[in-house]
C-alpha cells in the first residue's frame, strides 16, 4: 500500500512519487539527457486542478511530486496518475518538447 507520507512534514522523506518540475534549466538538463524514442514528457497548464485524491508536494528547488493524498495500491495509484496526465496533460516526444521549449523560462 502507499501511504500519504506528504501530509505530515514529521515523517515525510523525499523523494516520493511522480516527479514533476517546471520548465526550468534543470528541468532542460533532464529533458536533453533522455535516451531512446519512446519517452513522454507531460505538458500541464499552470493552475490545472490536481484531482482530490491526488496532491502536487514541493519538495526542493523547482523539484514537485504527484503523490497519494489517502492510502492506496500502487496499482491505484500509478492509475490515478496516469489517467491525470493522459486526461489533463499533453505528451510531448523529447524532440516535441525542446523545440516547443528551447530555452529556460523559469528559474530554480
Amino acid at each position: 500500500m502507499v501511504q500519504p507520507k506528504a501530509l505530515n512534514p514529521a515523517t515525510y522523506q523525499p523523494p516520493n512519487g511522480a516527479s514533476m518540475r517546471p520548465n526550468t534549466p534543470k528541468m532542460q538538463q533532464n529533458a536533453a539527457s533522455l535516451r531512446g524514442s519512446s519517452a513522454c514528457i507531460y505538458k500541464l497548464d499552470a493552475g490545472i486542478r490536481i484531482p482530490d485524491d491526488l496532491i502536487l508536494v514541493h519538495e526542493f528547488k523547482d523539484h514537485y511530486s504527484l503523490q497519494a493524498r489517502n492510502i492506496m495500491t500502487v496499482e491505484d495509484l500509478n492509475a490515478k496518475i496516469t489517467r491525470f496526465l493522459e486526461g489533463s496533460g499533453r505528451c510531448l516526444s523529447k524532440d516535441e518538447w525542446l523545440q516547443e521549449y528551447p530555452e529556460a523560462t523559469e528559474t530554480e
